[in-house]
C-alpha cells in the first residue's frame, strides 16, 4: 500500500558538535530526519521504491494520492524514473515541441496549434522564471516553489521597467505560464500538476502600469486633421496615410498588426454594406471576420484605395512595431495630451488606445452587448466592458439626469419626478405653444382710426365711443 515516508540522514559529530568522519575517536552516531516526504509502496514502481515528493506533508499526500489514483485508472502517465534526473531545460525543450503541436493545452481546452510567435512567448516566460527563481531540476520544484515564485513575481512587479520590471498584466502572463508548465512536467516527473494553483494572480485593472485611454471625439477629430493636412513621412507614411490607417483603426478597432497586412483587395468598399475582410491567419484570435465599415469611413476609402498596387499592404513597412511613437507626432500637433490622469493614475494615448476609443464610442451609440463583443472579437464580454469600454463624463452626466429622486411633496408637484432632459423637452414645448398662440396676434395688423379703412366702425378701444360715452 503506497504511503508517505521520511529517510533517515545518518553521520558523526565530536563532542563540539562539529561533523567528522566515522570511526574518529570519541564521534557520536547522529540520526537526523530529512525534510522532505517520499512515497513508497507506488503501483508500477518495485515496492521498496522511494520516490521523492515534497517537504510540506500535506503536499506530499495529494501528490501520492494523484499517483495512485492515475495507476488505479491504468494510466501511462506516470512519472519517469529518470525524469528527476534531467535538467529543467532538457524538459523545456520537450515542452516547447509539445507546446507547437498543441499538445500543452489544459485538459478540457479545444486541442490547437498555437502560433508559432505565442508558443516562443510562453517558453520564453517559463524559462526567465526557472532562471530568477534559480529552479534548474524537477526536484528543485518540490522544494518551496510556489512561495519562490510568488516572492519573485511581486520583486519583478516593484521594479522600475528600465530596470526589467512589468506591470501586473505581464505578471498574471508569466505566472499562467508557470502553470501551464506545472501541469505539463507532472506527467513526467514527481511534480503536483496544482503547484502554483494556489497562488494569488494580479489585478491588471487596479495596478496597471501602462493603461490606455480613450480619445475622445473633439481630440479625434484634432488628430485625423492634423495627419490629413502633415506633410511630414513618419515610419514612412505619409501624412495621408496616417490620417486614413487612424480612421480605418478607429472604424474598426482592429490592432496595429492586423491594419499592417491588410490588402486592397480585403476591402469590398462597393458592397452593400460596405465591409473589409480580416483573414484568419492576421486575425488574433485566429477567425476570420467580414467586417462591416461606416459609410463615413468606406467614402474616405473610395479616394484613396485606387493605385494601391494589389497583393501589397495598404500600409507598408515596420511602422507597426512603433505604432505609439508614430501617433504621438500627430498628437503633438494637434495639441492633444498623449498622457492624462484618470481614476486610477495615469492612461496613455498609444496607438491601442484606438481600439479603446472604437470600443467606447460604440457602447455610447447604445451597441448592444453581445454586438459589442463581437465587433471587439472577445471570447470574454468581461474583456470588452472592463477594460476596452471607457465611461465618458458627458454620458455618465447624462444618465445620473435620468435619475429619479424622491422628494417630499412630490404628489403636489407634477414636475418633481420629470428628469433634466424631459423637464427641457418640456420647457420647449411649453415655448413653442405659446409662439404658436401669439403668432396671430403679431401678424394682425392694428386698426388705424380713419373712416377710409373698410370694414372700420369708427369705434377703437380706448375711445369714448367703445365706452358709449356720448359727446
Amino acid at each position: 500500500m503506497a504511503h508517505l515516508v521520511r529517510q533517515t540522514k545518518t553521520y558523526f559529530v565530536d563532542v563540539s558538535g562539529t561533523r567528522v568522519p566515522k570511526g574518529t575517536p570519541g564521534a557520536k552516531k547522529v540520526r537526523e530526519k530529512l525534510s522532505k516526504w517520499y512515497g513508497q509502496g507506488v503501483p508500477g514502481y518495485p515496492p521498496k521504491k522511494r520516490i521523492p515528493l515534497a517537504t510540506d506533508k500535506a503536499s506530499a499526500q495529494r501528490m501520492l494520492d494523484e499517483m495512485v489514483r492515475r495507476a488505479e485508472r491504468g494510466h501511462a502517465g506516470l512519472p519517469d524514473r529518470d525524469a528527476g534526473r534531467l535538467p529543467l531545460a532538457d524538459h523545456l525543450t520537450a515542452f516547447e515541441s509539445d507546446l507547437s503541436l498543441g499538445l500543452a493545452t489544459k485538459v478540457g481546452k479545444k486541442r490547437t496549434a498555437p502560433d508559432p510567435k505565442q508558443v516562443q512567448l510562453v517558453v520564453q516566460r517559463v524559462r526567465d522564471l526557472l532562471a530568477g527563481c534559480k529552479f534548474a531540476y524537477p526536484t528543485d520544484l518540490n522544494t518551496d516553489a510556489p512561495a519562490k515564485l510568488a516572492r519573485y513575481l511581486q520583486g519583478r512587479v516593484k521594479l522600475k521597467r528600465k530596470d526589467g520590471g512589468f506591470s501586473a498584466q505581464t505578471a498574471d502572463f508569466y505566472l499562467a505560464a508557470a502553470r501551464r508548465f506545472a501541469r505539463w512536467i507532472s506527467h513526467k516527473a514527481t511534480i503536483a500538476a496544482d503547484l502554483f494553483d494556489g497562488l494569488p494572480g494580479f489585478d491588471p485593472s487596479r495596478e496597471r502600469t501602462h493603461a490606455k485611454r480613450d480619445v475622445p471625439p473633439e481630440e479625434l477629430a484634432r488628430v485625423l486633421d492634423a495627419a490629413r493636412e502633415s506633410t511630414q513621412v513618419v515610419r514612412s507614411l505619409t501624412g495621408p496615410d496616417r490620417y486614413h490607417l487612424y480612421l480605418v483603426a478607429f472604424g474598426t478597432g482592429f490592432r496595429a498588426s492586423e491594419l499592417a497586412a491588410l490588402q486592397p483587395e480585403h476591402f469590398h468598399i462597393d458592397a452593400d454594406p460596405p465591409a473589409v475582410t480580416l483573414p484568419a491567419k492576421v486575425a488574433k484570435n485566429k477567425k476570420s471576420m467580414r467586417f462591416p465599415l461606416a459609410p463615413g469611413v468606406a467614402a474616405a476609402l473610395r479616394g484613396y484605395l485606387p493605385g494601391k498596387p494589389a497583393g501589397a499592404a495598404v500600409w507598408p513597412g515596420g511602422w507597426h512595431k512603433h505604432a505609439a511613437k508614430m501617433l504621438r507626432v500627430d498628437l503633438a500637433a494637434a495639441n492633444v495630451p498623449y498622457i492624462v490622469q484618470g481614476p486610477n493614475g495615469a492612461e496613455y494615448a498609444d496607438f491601442h488606445a484606438l481600439r479603446h476609443t472604437f470600443c467606447s464610442a460604440m457602447a455610447a451609440a447604445g451597441t448592444g452587448a453581445k454586438e459589442l463583443q463581437t465587433l471587439a472579437r472577445h471570447s470574454d464580454p468581461r474583456l470588452t466592458f472592463n477594460l476596452y469600454t471607457h465611461a465618458r463624463t458627458g454620458e455618465l452626466a447624462k444618465s445620473i439626469g435620468r435619475l429619479v429622486i424622491p422628494t417630499v411633496g412630490a404628489d403636489s408637484n407634477p414636475f418633481a419626478g420629470l428628469t433634466r432632459e424631459e423637464l427641457e423637452g418640456l420647457t420647449a414645448g411649453l415655448w413653442g405653444m405659446l409662439g404658436t398662440l401669439l403668432a396671430p396676434i403679431r401678424d394682425t395688423p392694428r386698426d388705424t382710426p380713419t373712416a377710409e379703412i373698410p370694414g372700420d366702425s369708427g369705434i377703437h378701444p380706448g375711445t369714448d365711443s367703445a365706452r358709449g360715452v356720448k359727446g
